[in-house]
């Protein structure tokens, strides 16, 4: 991803480009011409904007608005746990953002602090549709590919990836939400596949235990968001 300016325009722009390595494989392609379109639509004030995508001399770029600010991750590792204060108006954010999101079809399947960036108006915006799928699209990664990150992936993600739906996205959510208020994300381990297991297996660490300061309704939030059954999640 590159930091560019519209030489008339004098503002500036984030250019992703597809990997050259990758751009020869047609199925990348269209991969990366069916991000450009869904995030396209996806016209909200907590998504990161992209506007063009287009080919030159055999590379494919995807054009996207700047947002200065710092990403999700980069605070939680400078500040550790973050009050309830920032916590609840980030969320609010993201659950807007992904809302409407879910609304157009498009599910994200990579929620984590580090595709979500906090810009100069202290708002939670959401970027890198990168792996998102059309919901009952068929998918374009190979069977038995890994697609997400093992700290936020909802069990049925580990367990049956061609089958998610946005709860799944609610579940990663739910793992921002306990970084955010705890500093550590509820499951890790010495291998993806560790971390992967206890998300199928086991019962997360209550987050009032480790932050006590925690009100029971946003504990309760987030353990309700943690369910291994989607069935038992915020729908």
């Amino acid at each position: 991803v590159y930091l560019a300016e519209h030489v008339r325009l004098g503002k500036k722009f984030a250019v992703k480009c597809l990997n050259p390595e990758m751009a020869s494989s047609s199925a990348l392609q269209e991969r990366f011409r069916k991000e450009a379109m869904a995030q396209a639509r996806l016209l909200h004030p907590n998504i990161v904007q992209v506007t063009d995508f287009f080919e030159e001399h055999g590379h494919f770029y995807l054009l996207m608005e700047y947002v200065a600010g710092s990403s999700l991750d980069e605070i939680i590792e400078s500040d550790g746990m973050l009050p309830e204060k920032i916590c609840v108006p980030y969320l609010k954010d993201i659950l807007n953002g992904l809302n409407f999101a879910h609304s157009q079809g498009v599910i994200h399947r990579d929620i984590k602090p580090s595709n979500i960036i906090i810009d100069p108006l202290d708002r939670a915006r959401i970027m890198d549709f990168g792996i998102a799928i059309q919901a009952g699209e068929k998918r374009l990664t190979k069977t038995g590919t890994d697609v997400g990150t093992a700290w936020y992936m909802s069990p049925e993600q580990v367990l049956r990836p061609k089958e998610i739906d946005h709860r799944s996205d609610v579940y990663s959510v739910g793992v921002v939400l306990y970084e955010m208020l705890t500093g550590q994300v509820p499951f890790d381990g010495e291998t993806d596949y560790a971390v992967k297991d206890k998300h199928v297996r086991e019962t997360p660490t209550p987050v009032d235990s480790i932050n006590t300061d925690i009100p029971p309704e946003l504990a309760g939030i987030v353990m309700k968001a943690l369910e291994k059954d989607p069935d038992d999640r915020f729908n």
